[in-house]
């Protein structure tokens, strides 16, 4: 009982001694990805840090993985998806997968597109696919992130209730006319 106490408290000192604990983000692992809901037509906000993260290893999708990371997961909305990291306190790279957590399929990757090394990707998304994205960062960067999802509105393909009226009557119009014909001779 006492060597429990003893390293307890050792523990406990090299953490103070340090002057950080180690607090490794939810969102972490790719089993534990933060859910983000989108909206079409709006941007949705998230935020986080990597610092204390561990390194993921997914090797080159669209960028290089060379430091640690956190994990986002979001289904697809049935049209565009712009995510970037505008407003981030570090050198950010973003990385999307689709697949399932044990079997990642790379889709795109991106590092600095937006002044202030910020990252970000642009995804024709499928209203059946769900994706995975990473955020990590250049060489061994972490820091605080803003994670922006921005969903294009997307619009149903259906004909506007006059284009039927007009069809219809067209279509009337060209029946009318071919039987008429048709009495003439």
């Amino acid at each position: 009982m006492k060597k429990k106490y003893l390293l307890t408290a050792f523990l406990f000192g090299l953490t103070a001694a340090s002057g950080s604990s180690i607090a490794v983000p939810a969102n972490d692992l790719i089993e534990n990805s933060a859910h983000v809901v989108l909206t079409p037509g709006a941007t949705t906000v998230a935020s986080g840090t990597t610092i204390d993260a561990t390194f993921d290893n997914v090797g080159f999708c669209g960028t290089s993985n060379t430091t640690a990371g956190v994990w986002f997961d979001f289904s697809g909305t049935g049209g565009a998806v712009e995510n970037n990291t505008i407003g981030s306190g570090y050198d950010t790279k973003l990385s999307v997968f689709t697949g399932v957590s044990t079997s990642l399929v790379c889709l795109t990757g991106n590092d600095d597109t937006y002044p202030g090394f910020q990252a970000a990707v642009f995804i024709d998304s499928s209203a059946t696919e769900d994706y995975f994205l990473l955020v990590h960062g250049f060489g061994s960067a972490t820091g605080a992130f803003n994670l922006n999802f921005i969903a294009e509105a997307v619009t149903d393909n259906v004909p506007l209730p006059a284009t039927l009226a007009l069809l219809g009557l067209g279509l009337g119009g060209i029946g009318y006319q071919r039987r008429k014909q048709v009495k003439a001779a």
